[in-house]
């Protein structure tokens, strides 16, 4: 899930996922990218006499998906056409191949920053 607000509550999501094992949620996110990437931001001359309003500089070795799939929209729209709505099981494996072939690792599983515990989703991939 990569909405927000969630479409499910996150503590009685995670209580399910601990107890009935039932289901698996996750939220999407930063991924790893194999090579640093470069940006140019521009900052306004203000902000550098206002103190607290300039945010940390972003780790370039992250990128978030959302950001990652505007790029890969715009670098091939044939192959990943803009979307908006759910994503059919074959658009997200070529998604998942794509970003595999670029070298990038996505996140460990979690919830409103709360990892998901290892019990709850190891496994999955098998059983699936």
């Amino acid at each position: 899930d990569d909405s927000a607000p969630h479409i499910f509550d996150p503590d009685e999501m995670r209580e399910r996922m601990m107890v009935s094992k039932d289901v698996l949620a996750t939220e999407g996110g930063p991924l790893t990218l194999p090579t640093p990437r470069s940006e140019r931001l521009y900052t306004p001359t203000r902000w550098f006499t206002a103190p607290g309003l300039i945010p940390p500089p972003p780790d370039p070795s992250i990128i978030m998906g959302c950001t990652m799939s505007c790029l890969l929209t715009a670098a091939d729209p044939e192959t990943f056409p803009p979307q908006i709505g759910p994503f059919t099981l074959e658009e997200s494996v070529a998604h998942y191949k794509k970003l595999e072939e670029m070298g990038c690792e996505g996140c460990l599983p979690n919830i409103d920053d709360v990892m998901v515990p290892r019990e709850c989703w190891e496994g999955w991939a098998t059983t699936a």
